[in-house]
């Protein structure tokens, strides 16, 4: 079982299972975050030390482990800023966890540099040298990367799991205590479409009581069409399959929210596979695929663009269908920008 389905699982369940493994897991959640607090007190201490560009970075992050939708809001981001700031050019900096993201960067956005490098103020430099200082950087999964300092700091937060069940990793999802949010100057709240108002209330009254200076905006991952992974010209509308028989399979952080996208297909989901985030498939994995397809007697797969970019080399007994997400952005977007507009107007 893949783990991030078994951590799921843990938080969810009221099987023996999950009451003998949450206090385990606590454990180690106290023991993950004495980890972070002492790297971070090594920050602000001044122990440890941030480099600074040349040019303007905003980062992009997460509190959580994936989810977030982290990949679509990039895109969007450099859209935007080329168009808000032409004056100066976006490079995105990448740590380069998967070919997925790179891949989908370069399909979306090709006349973005994206620069993957572990070091990511060497990667800075790189396009400093290669592009000149007229940049604007934006830092890929940067809420943790204190190593490289930014002019804004930008958190998405998935409001239909927001706050990883309220313990660290492994216990909950995490990645650093909430309070940390304060760190925060703008937060994004995706995937707002799959929670009711009051849900959504209580979720802001949460981030005002860790964040209260942070401006927030609601956005939503919303399915557009579907696209045939052969040939990206071939476009149908959402429910052009109506009705169809259909088996489903995702690699993502949330495939909660793949599941909920799909609603507007209005397909019969036969058969669905949940694989791990970042998922690379081999001959296994598409065997897998297949096996499902033959027993549902499946008519089409559908899947996500971040996993379709891998399957290009594999072929399926049936059609295979890419579900096209538009993330968006739908409040507060002119104060976002001003914010950002501002803190670049004073970088030096």
């Amino acid at each position: 079982m893949e783990l991030a389905t078994l951590l799921h699982g843990i938080q969810e369940e009221h099987s023996l299972r999950a009451y003998l493994l949450r206090p385990i897991l606590r454990l180690g959640a106290w023991g993950y975050q004495m980890i972070v607090a002492a790297r971070y007190l090594g920050y602000d201490l001044k122990i440890l030390s941030s480099q600074k560009l040349a040019a303007p970075v905003l980062s992009l992050g997460n509190i959580t482990t994936g989810g977030t939708g982290k990949t679509p809001a990039c895109i969007w981001l450099a859209r935007e800023l080329e168009k808000q700031m032409p004056h100066l050019k976006p490079v995105i900096l990448s740590r380069g966890y998967g070919k997925d993201e790179a891949i989908l960067f370069e399909e979306e956005i090709p006349q973005v540099p994206h620069i993957i490098n572990r070091k990511r103020y060497e990667g800075g430099q790189e396009a400093i040298e290669k592009y000149g200082k007229k940049l604007f950087f934006i830092l890929d999964d940067g809420f943790q990367h204190r190593q490289l300092q930014r002019q804004i700091e930008i958190v998405l937060i998935d409001a239909s799991c927001p706050f990883g069940y309220g313990y660290m990793l492994p216990r909950g999802f995490l990645r650093e205590p909430m309070k940390n949010l304060a760190r925060a100057d703008a937060i994004i709240l995706t995937k707002t479409d799959m929670v009711s108002t009051t849900q959504l209330k209580k979720i802001k009254e949460a981030i005002y009581y860790f964040a209260p200076k942070a401006k927030i905006s609601e956005a939503v991952h919303k399915a557009k069409a579907l696209r045939k992974l052969q040939n990206k010209k071939e476009v149908v509308a959402l429910d052009f399959f109506c009705k169809k028989r259909a088996t489903v399979f995702c690699g993502i952080g949330n495939p909660k929210s793949f599941l909920h996208a799909l609603k507007d297909t209005r397909v019969e989901i036969e058969a669905q596979l949940v694989f791990q985030d970042h998922q690379e498939y081999s001959q296994k994995e598409a065997q897998l695929i297949e096996k499902k397809v033959r027993e549902s007697q499946s008519e089409i797969l559908i899947t996500t663009a971040k996993d379709a970019v891998k399957l290009k080399d594999y072929s399926f007994s049936v059609p295979l269908w890419v579900l096209e997400i538009e993330f968006s952005v739908h409040s507060c977007v002119k104060d976002l920008f001003s914010l950002i507009q501002e803190r670049v107007s004073l970088f030096d």
